[in-house]
């Protein structure tokens, strides 16, 4: 049928009992008969997520959009910087959502975090915090994105 837009829907099967089940709806241009061909369309959607997100953190934190260098070399340049700061501050921004008891060590160094602490004027505490504290990321694009 012309216009019509497939959709796939999944459900979480391993919902507690008594819980209603969550249930995700993808709609796509896109035909999913295997269970191989809706996974790849899944990772495909995540993907692309994962890129919003990217650009969402460009634009708001790293404000690429405002920068006015004079020439294309200068731009490049720091587009390119501005990248890897965005890519570290998504990934920061994924790991505290999906591993909120990870410690930010492992993803910053001490001075990076300990940063952060002093910029919010809050007492830098001894040991390394958790990246799901949306404060701290936020204090952390400042840092990242203002020197």
């Amino acid at each position: 049928m012309r216009g019509h837009t497939p959709d796939l829907t999944l459900t979480l099967a391993d919902a507690p009992k008594g819980v209603k089940p969550i249930e995700w709806r993808l709609l796509t241009n896109r035909s999913a008969e295997t269970l191989e061909a809706a996974v790849e369309l899944i990772e495909w959607y995540r993907a692309r997520w994962e890129i919003e997100l990217l650009f969402l953190v460009l634009k708001e934190a790293c404000r690429v959009e405002a920068l006015q260098l004079g020439t294309v070399e200068r731009l490049q340049r720091a587009f390119v910087l501005f990248l890897v700061v965005g890519w570290r501050i998504a990934r920061l921004m994924r790991l505290g959502r999906t591993v909120p008891d990870l410690d930010a060590s492992l993803l910053l160094e001490p001075e990076e975090w300990q940063a952060a602490y002093i910029l919010a004027k809050k007492p830098v505490p001894k040991q390394s915090p958790r990246p799901q504290y949306s404060a701290f990321q936020i204090k952390l694009l400042i840092i990242m994105t203002s020197s």
